[in-house]
């Protein structure tokens, strides 16, 4: 049993004989079974009401006429004791009952009473529970309402859309004649008509009112308290009459749209009848006022998210263009690197080779330049003993010595070694002077002077790069050379070296015929920044 039941107990017996007009009953608690007994043991005394003034006065006159009838019975003696008792006893009795008669009179005009009471109570009680309940169901209906206005405002995250929808649910929904919403422009110190339904909607349009207190919705938005006028033509408040009159304004409440702190705008609902409007409707445009701005803060910041969303996709895009065009520019900065290492990698290579080359030619220049320098001096001294070998033949000699000089002559063949002596002396100068000129081309290829502009002569030049690749050339291509009056060209000599060389080979390597191909080689110059080279033939691969 829990330790309540038997407080509720002990409080029913405590307040039972109130019900009949007795004071309070004493209970006494013996043991209780939520303290571990085996059953609640209580003691209760109570007071019972007394008899009464009416039930003594009539025992009193009762006893008072027994006594008269005992008097005068005893004065006649002719009478049995029995008779004498029961005529004593019967005024006694009659007064007795009579006082009972008033008391249980008494006590049921009391309860009679008693019972009035109650039902008035239960009258009352059940009035009052009646409001209640009517209550309750207003109270309900604006809950349904209400929520599903804040469903409508919240369905959307347009303020234009939540402003429409609070309007016309007032209206058409709640049962208002009209409804308007004012916007507040804190720049501009106005509050200004935005929304209407209903009754008159369309009469003020987009009236400004001044943000002061000479007009009760300019007060609200001032002061941020919800306003209820019930007569607005006898209202303590401050009301522009003019605007009321116009609208058939008679009662109106008026309640702050509150977003963020700050009043954004005042609702208002009104009436074209006096004290149509109570406490009950301030409660409510309260709570829809709550929720309408609770739908415009969310729709704000959603705008807001939206707005720092896409100025972040901006910047991103900004900035991923600005990386793309970083990240090109150093691809474009890593391919001219690696192409100036390659360069410096190729120039130093081809340094090398020409120091190399250098170096070879160098070494092959000075006894080429001996074998070229003697056969003038060779040639001087075969001629020297061609003409004593002559004279010697000349001179006379006996048989026997003349026949053993023409036989060793004979065997000795040289009629033969003067016939060929000088076609090969006219051999050695030939290829000294080719060695020479190789080398003086290689020479000229392998010069250290690489990155210096200069002036060059293309002629020249065209014609060491045909000097080197003569091996590609001979006994299968013939070279016609047709070239233009050619002024001095700034370049770097190695580098256009080097052009011509890869040119005349490749075109070299490209001919399809064994021999017999005629490749014609041609230079013009345009311009003072331009030269040309044309290297053609029948027989070139493309």
């Amino acid at each position: 049993m829990p330790r309540w039941s038997c407080t509720q107990l002990k409080v029913g017996l405590e307040r039972a004989p109130i019900v009949w007009g007795l004071p309070p009953a004493t209970v006494t608690e013996r043991q209780c079974a939520t303290r571990g007994a085996d059953a609640c043991v209580v003691d209760v005394r109570w007071t019972n009401p007394p008899l009464g003034r009416p039930f003594w006065t009539a025992t009193l006159a009762g006893a008072a006429a027994s006594a008269l009838v005992g008097g005068a019975l005893a004065i006649a003696p002719e009478l049995s004791w029995a008779v004498q008792a029961l005529g004593v006893a019967t005024p006694l009795a009659a007064g007795v009952g009579v006082g009972l008669m008033l008391r249980e009179r008494a006590r049921r005009r009391q309860s009679q009473q008693l019972l009035d009471l109650q039902s008035e109570e239960i009258i009352y009680s059940n009035n009052e529970l009646e409001k209640k309940f009517r209550d309750l169901e207003t109270k309900i209906e604006q809950l349904s309402l209400l929520s599903d206005l804040s469903a409508a405002v919240n369905a959307t995250l347009d303020p234009e859309k939540i402003y429409e929808q609070a309007v016309e649910r007032l209206v058409h929904r709640m049962g208002y004649e009209a409804a308007r919403l004012f916007l507040v422009d804190h720049e501009r110190r106005v509050v200004r008509s935005h929304r209407a339904a209903g009754r008159a909607s369309t009469q003020l349009g987009t009236a400004e009112l001044p943000l002061d207190a000479t007009s009760a919705v300019a007060r609200v938005a001032a002061t941020g308290l919800p306003l209820l006028v019930d007569d607005v033509e006898a209202s303590p408040a401050p009301v522009h009459l003019a605007t009321a009159r116009a609208l058939d304004v008679q009662a109106f409440v008026a309640v702050p749209l509150r977003v963020k702190d700050r009043i954004a705008g005042v609702l208002t609902v009104a009436a074209s009848e006096p004290r149509r409007f109570a406490a009950g409707d301030v409660e409510l445009m309260s709570a829809v006022a709550n929720h309408v701005a609770l739908a415009v803060d969310r729709a704000e910041s959603f705008q807001m998210i939206e707005e720092l969303t896409r100025g972040l996709e901006d910047k991103v895009r900004v900035r991923t263009e600005q990386l793309r065009a970083a990240n090109e520019e150093l691809q474009a900065a890593y391919r001219d690197l690696q192409a100036t290492q390659v360069q410096l990698i190729q120039r130093e290579k081809m340094a090398s080779v020409g120091q190399l080359v250098a170096g070879v030619a160098h070494e092959l220049n000075n006894p080429i330049g001996f074998v070229y320098s003697n056969v003038g001096m060779l040639d001087d001294f075969v001629k020297r003993l061609r003409a004593i070998l002559d004279v010697y033949r000349a001179v006379p000699l006996a048989d026997a010595e003349q026949a053993r000089v023409d036989e060793q002559y004979k065997q000795l063949k040289v009629d033969y070694a003067l016939k060929y002596i000088d076609s090969m002396i006219e051999g050695i100068r030939e290829g000294a002077e080719r060695a020479r000129k190789i080398v003086r081309d290689l020479r000229v290829f392998a010069r250290t002077d690489a990155d210096v502009w200069q002036a060059v002569d293309l002629h020249a030049e065209i014609e060491s790069s045909l000097t080197l690749v003569n091996h590609l050339l001979k006994e299968r291509i013939i070279i016609h050379r047709r070239f233009g009056a050619l002024p001095m060209v700034e370049c770097v000599r190695s580098q256009i070296d080097q052009v011509f060389l890869n040119l005349l080979a490749n075109a070299a390597q490209a001919v399809i015929q064994e021999q017999g191909e005629l490749l014609d080689l041609r230079f013009t110059r345009p311009s003072l920044e331009d030269v040309f080279i044309y290297l053609t033939g029948r027989n070139l691969r493309s």
